[in-house]
């Protein structure tokens, strides 16, 4: 019995070698696949510039040529971003949308969709990931291949809806000064940065922002001036900046589950909802503040801080 408990314990110790050897080969095939590709990467630079409405002039613009607005229809912005860091801001005023992008297109696909003719408005879409074995292109680029860099552009004098849709990667957005009616921006696994250096050229209908799995940075919310503002954050970290030039008021929600969480408070607004409801500061009697009603939810409210 005793040399039949020595056989099988090594039969079994061989059987356990044979496996790692076997992984060894895996990773050190993956490897060498991944400086293959490596050495053998077919990088293209593509600009994309979809023919969309022509932009809106303005009395501070061309007043000779002013465009009625109320007949005008906002159209919406789609993007799906995964799998890299993507850089968006606002393009210079009379410029239309435009995406400049770097990457191998052996292992990455850029994608434009636009209907014209959407019900309502218009829709742009674009969409750039991974295709293939992901794990491969991650190896590639550690190895020293080419790493993506996507820059995206947006109008600053079309109305438009945004929507941003991102994962497993990084989103640095700066949408100050531009004509957004809503926002919607999800995103997991990943990094999310967004903020308004500037007022918008109208106070945004609504702001949606949900990540999970990552963290975000949001930075002078008060220049967006959103009617409604919904943010969730989960499995990570968020630093919420609500400071900037409110001028309407705004229903704000915040959903916090699993992570900590930073909401700077503004000057020059009442709040409710939050029981440290006043002013701000002290204004002057016949000047009507914006009031900030907030809504909490958190499965850790001592992980959730709120400053001034």
């Amino acid at each position: 019995m005793a040399e039949d408990g020595k056989s099988w314990l090594k039969y079994g110790c061989f059987g356990c070698l044979g496996c790692l050897g076997l992984l060894i080969l895996f990773v050190a095939g993956m490897f060498g696949v991944a400086a293959l590709r490596a050495r053998n990467e077919q990088v293209t630079k593509r600009e994309l510039r979809p023919d969309l409405p022509a932009p809106i002039t303005t009395p501070e613009t061309q007043p000779e040529t002013l465009v009625e607005l109320d007949t005008v229809v906002p159209g919406r912005v789609v993007l799906d971003l995964r799998h890299s860091g993507f850089f968006i801001a606002p393009g210079e005023p009379g410029e239309p949308l435009r995406v400049e992008a770097t990457f191998d297109e052996r292992s990455y696909e850029l994608v434009e969709r636009f209907e014209p003719e959407a019900d309502p408005g218009w829709v742009y879409e674009v969409t750039f990931r991974r295709k293939g074995f992901s794990l491969i292109t991650a190896m590639k680029e550690a190895l020293g291949g080419t790493q993506p860099e996507v820059y995206i552009f947006l109008p600053p004098d079309i109305p438009f809806a945004l929507e941003i849709d991102g994962r497993q990667g990084a989103v640095e957005a700066e949408l100050g000064g531009l004509w957004l009616t809503s926002a919607e921006l999800d995103f997991n696994q990943g990094a999310l940065e967004v903020g308004f250096s500037e007022p918008l050229r109208a106070p945004m209908e609504e702001l949606k922002i949900e990540i999970s799995m990552g963290a975000i940075e949001a930075d002078s919310l008060g220049n967006a001036s959103p009617a409604v503002l919904e943010v969730g954050f989960s499995m990570g970290g968020a630093e919420i900046d609500l400071r900037g030039q409110w001028v309407q008021d705004s229903q704000i929600s915040i959903d916090h589950r699993m992570g900590g969480g930073i909401v700077r408070l503004p000057d020059n607004v009442l709040i409710e909802g939050l029981d440290r409801g006043g002013l701000r500061v002290e204004p002057q009697a016949e000047i009507k503040l914006p009031t900030l009603t907030f809504s909490v939810s958190s499965d850790d409210p001592d992980n959730l801080q709120f400053v001034d």
